[in-house]
């Protein structure tokens, strides 16, 4: 008797106990679309480490890059190309349609690090008339929320479809110095729009 009911409290610790986490890495690329109106579309290209908590929820550590064609804008920021990389944190939840189909919803926020490179051609002209033009973004703190189909192709692999919208604002400075020596012009840029809508399909690794 003592026996069943040892190995009856194996049995219900064993089953008590949760499983081990499975890590997954995963690489996507696809388009992001800006609403900005001084801001054009861009390819996007993403990666990220998966952690299972549970069989219907995760942690991901990710990381997005996107870029976009500028136009002068009301923030400040002058005609070039903006790129920008968030890096972000996660929570997933699954939801199962089949044994190999399940949709995903997520969301959480993160650091999102802007760059503007300056139109050449404008460059060019200011430093015609004896200026260097620099502009410099602040690293803003920004949202996100995903969400899409998961689809195993096999044990270790899977193919992922996402749509995602993030949303962040950045501030920073613009400065025309002059390459004779005379004093900088400088002035603010001020809620610099960073949201993109970016629809993506990539792979996913278990390990």
């Amino acid at each position: 008797m003592k026996k069943i009911i040892a190995l009856a409290a194996a049995a219900l610790l064993a089953a008590a106990a949760p499983a081990a986490a499975a890590i997954r890495i995963g690489l996507g690329g696809g388009y992001a679309l800006t609403p900005d109106a001084n801001q054009g579309n861009g390819l996007a290209l993403s990666a990220f480490l998966s952690f299972d908590l549970s069989p219907n929820f995760a942690l991901e550590i990710g990381a997005l890059r996107y870029q976009s064609a500028v136009t002068a804008s009301g923030a400040g920021l002058s005609t070039g190309t903006l790129a920008v990389i968030p890096i972000e944190l996660s929570l997933k939840v699954h939801f199962p349609l089949s044994k190999s189909l399940q949709l995903f919803v997520a969301g959480g926020g993160g650091a999102y690090l802007p760059h503007f490179t300056p139109d050449a051609a404008a460059a060019q002209s200011w430093s015609q008339v004896g200026f260097t033009p620099t502009e410099t973004l602040n690293t803003a703190f920004g949202f996100h929320v995903r969400g899409g189909l998961e689809m195993a192709l096999g044990r270790s692999v899977g193919l992922i479809l996402e749509t995602r919208y993030a949303t962040a604002k950045a501030d920073g400075t613009w400065t025309l110095t002059d390459e004779f020596g005379g004093p900088a012009l400088s002035g603010k840029i001020t809620g610099l729009g960073l949201d993109a809508i970016v629809f993506s399909l990539g792979l996913t690794i278990a390990l």
